[in-house]
């Protein structure tokens, strides 16, 4: 239902600056070592953040995004986009935003570094916002399928970058994907528990359904039936999710689980309904 998009890489209209000089291999090593004071020194003799190499090789690698894809070191990788942005490098690059990037990369430092210098927690590029960005999955596990994306234990920067997204003023009432799929509806298909929990807290609506599939955030955490997308359907059944709602193929959730045969789902939504029953 809730597919990843990949985020698509155009050639960029602006001219490039170019590497007369060798620059560009310095500048790309010293930000991979994460060496800050070198970097400094080439951005201080006056190398461009954006400098591209002569020869062709890599046209889309820029100083920012060598340190998005590198090792993860979230102060060290701050300092150094900091610096980056500071001497000018640019914040998107064709189709793509560095924020949107670094937050499918889970590079926290140069995430951290992009809402500092401005960047719009809710700009929309290729029909994604940040926030999907940041619910979506990581580089690293690419190859996976959409449901197999790395749990929140073993993403940890994902409910940070969820949590300053929305300090950043990332509105959680927007639609994420072009779907009309809301934060919640991809932090509970993904079975995130702590993102769910973070974005409610933040007002995001319980009972919202997708314009596509009618789907509230009940039935996104319930498609599959994995133990985190019962803790994660337990969670919003605690803070109210309603049982009554259809999605456009006339299912409630519990015929929806009961359509799948979703054992411990049918038991899960057993249990609620004796719950909310008058004595």
């Amino acid at each position: 239902m809730i597919g990843f998009l990949l985020l698509v890489v155009a050639v960029n209209a602006t001219p490039l600056p170019q590497d007369p000089n060798g620059d560009y291999d310095a500048l790309i090593e010293s930000v991979r070592k994460r060496d800050i004071a070198s970097v400094r020194a080439l951005l201080e003799r006056g190398v461009h953040p954006d400098i591209r190499p002569t020869d062709g090789r890599y046209p889309y690698d820029t100083a920012l995004s060598a340190l998005i894809y590198g090792r993860n070191r979230p102060a060290t990788d701050e300092a150094i986009a900091t610096l980056l942005i500071q001497h000018g490098a640019s914040m998107y690059y064709g189709l793509n935003g560095v924020l949107h990037t670094a937050a499918f990369a889970g590079s926290l430092g140069v995430f951290r570094a992009c809402l500092k210098a401005g960047s719009d927690p809710n700009e929309m590029l290729v029909e994604q916002r940040p926030l999907y960005a940041a619910l979506g999955r990581y580089e690293k596990y690419a190859h996976l399928k959409s449901r197999d994306v790395p749990s929140e234990s073993r993403v940890p920067e994902r409910p940070l970058m969820v949590k300053e997204l929305i300090e950043a003023g990332a509105d959680v009432h927007l639609p994420v994907k072009g779907n009309g799929s809301k934060a919640l509806h991809i932090a509970a298909y993904y079975a995130f528990p702590q993102c769910v929990n973070i974005l409610l807290d933040a007002g995001a609506d319980l009972n919202e359904q997708t314009f596509d599939d009618g789907y509230t955030p009940l039935h996104c955490a319930l498609l599959k039936e994995d133990s985190q997308d019962l803790q994660t359907a337990r969670i919003l059944l605690d803070r109210g999710a309603r049982l009554d709602l259809e999605d456009v193929y006339n299912r409630t959730v519990e015929q929806m689980v009961r359509q799948k045969r979703y054992t411990a789902a049918i038991e899960l939504i057993e249990e609620y309904k004796k719950k909310r029953s008058p004595p």
